[in-house]
């Protein structure tokens, strides 16, 4: 199933919950599930792209010859370090803690549309925030003659009003659409490539580096259609287990990997998810 470019970008719209300074703060700030996750996975395969690493690394410690090298190297590096920032200091973040709602709240100009709270405006002085507009309506009307009037006027003139600034930095949707299914690639090509890596410093039977076989243990938690015959589940065991027999997952693992890399090649500008 693949979601067009409007729902695509319905889900990258922040609303702000009612507050008594009645100004948008990182407390009642609100963003949708699916497009937290989708800018953590983002962000947690740029953290993976050794040239911005590199970058981080120079602008921290004022190494100037390492960072117009980069910057040559790749056009949008530094505007990439002014809105990301350094990435690398610090820990990794979790979508589930505050550090991360954090991050999103003052970077949120770059990745949502801010939807303002509908809110009594106080005369005179009226004040119409950015990407509003102010309606005057008669209170003298019935309700239902006032939502009459209120649905023509949206009819016959919000298109000449409406004004919807794209965030900066969207999701790649190539002719305006992105396959729901590519997010389940990005979470399973990030997690074959951590066990490829965990494997090729620890293997663990006869079938090379184990990664194929480490990979079976993430089918049911990622939905991998993988599972051993029984000669080879004993094969495993016995520790004579050989990548011969592994072809068709040997051939899944080597896109996963090459998904992988071409995810983590793009950040470096400002895409994703492109491979």
């Amino acid at each position: 199933m693949a979601a067009n470019f409007d729902q695509i970008l319905s889900m990258f719209k922040i609303n702000y919950l009612p507050n008594e300074s009645g100004k948008p703060s990182s407390e009642n700030f609100r963003i949708d599930d699916g497009a937290s996750r989708w800018l953590w996975w983002w962000y947690r395969y740029f953290m993976e792209n050794t040239d911005y690493e590199a970058y981080c690394v120079a602008r921290r410690e004022d190494d100037e010859t390492m960072t117009l090298e980069l910057e040559k190297r790749f056009p949008k590096i530094a505007e990439l370090y002014d809105d990301w920032g350094d990435i690398h200091r610090g820990r990794p973040m979790q979508r589930n803690e505050n550090q991360w709602k954090q991050w999103l709240y003052e970077r949120r100009h770059l990745f949502f549309i801010d939807v303002p709270a509908v809110q009594p405006l106080a005369l005179p002085a009226v004040e119409v925030t950015a990407n509003a507009f102010a309606l005057q309506i008669p209170t003298s009307l019935a309700k239902e003659e006032v939502v009459q009037l209120f649905t023509k006027f949206i009819d016959d003139h919000y298109a000449s009003i409406q004004t919807s600034p794209l965030p900066k930095y969207q999701l790649y949707a190539p002719e305006g659409r992105i396959d729901q299914t590519t997010f389940q690639a990005v979470k399973k090509s990030f997690y074959v490539q951590t066990v490829s890596e965990h494997h090729e410093q620890y293997p663990t039977s006869n079938a090379g580096t184990g990664l194929e076989v480490m990979a079976l243990e993430l089918s049911k938690e990622l939905g991998f259609s993988w599972e051993l015959e029984p000669h080879q589940q004993e094969a495993l065991e016995n520790g004579t287990l050989s990548m011969l027999d592994l072809d068709s997952i040997k051939r899944q693992v080597g896109r996963y990997k090459s998904n992988f890399a071409a995810y983590v090649t793009n950040t470096i500008d400002g895409v994703f998810p492109k491979k």
